[in-house]
């Protein structure tokens, strides 16, 4: 038996595999959020394409010196019912 998921999300990603990974699922869209200052520590998430999606950005975490986190957040509607999903990274 075969399941699929509407969304998958990956964590801890590097920058370097970016454009391999648009292309491993089909019929799904590819979000991503890159790390700044290093190649390590991406967030990713599949969306099958049939679904509604939108990025937020209004969700995103905030980084202080201390504190450094990665974070992708998206809206997903499906069947006429509103889900936002979020991919966290803290290294």
């Amino acid at each position: 038996m075969v399941y699929e998921s509407d969304v998958v999300v990956l964590s801890e990603i590097w920058s370097y595999n970016v454009e391999f990974y648009h292309n491993v699922i089909p019929d799904y869209n590819f979000y991503y959020e890159l790390p700044t200052g290093s190649n390590i520590g991406c967030i990713g998430i599949y969306v099958k394409k049939s679904l509604y999606q939108d990025t937020i950005s209004s969700y995103k975490l905030i980084n202080t010196k201390n504190y450094k986190v990665k974070d992708l957040w998206l809206e997903i509607n499906k069947c006429n019912k509103k889900c936002i999903i979020g991919g966290i990274y803290r290294p």
